[in-house]
């Protein structure tokens, strides 16, 4: 990874949210609505994975509410990824990175309809 692809703006805001140096960086390319980096960032010597989402130009604000929805849900036993920050400005939502899959690809199909309703 490199931060090459991290707007400017982008990796000034999330160094000062976090205090911490962009170490490495890479764009996720799927959507239309916004666009996704996983973000490493460090700090004394210690790397944090983070995950940055932001709105694209014709987004309507969908990454702060989603902030304030996880930022909400943060104090439940719904398990949520942390909230670093939220940027409505920058139409941007820094969050702790998480690994998981997706199970509804491997799912038959009557498991995906009872998923979705």
């Amino acid at each position: 990874m490199n931060d090459s692809a991290l707007p400017p703006d982008l990796r000034d805001w999330i160094e000062a949210t976090t205090g911490a140096t962009v170490a490495r960086s890479h764009r996720h390319l799927a959507g239309a609505s916004r666009q996704a980096w996983s973000v490493d960032v460090e700090h004394d010597g210690e790397l944090l994975p983070l995950f940055v989402l932001r709105d694209s130009l014709s987004g309507n604000g969908g990454s702060a509410r989603d902030g304030a929805v996880l930022a909400a849900l943060a104090g439940t036993t719904v398990p949520v990824p942390r909230v670093h920050g939220v940027d409505e400005q920058r139409g941007a939502l820094l969050l702790e990175q998480v690994e998981a899959t997706s199970r509804a690809s491997t799912t038959t199909p009557n498991a995906n309809q009872q998923l979705a309703t």
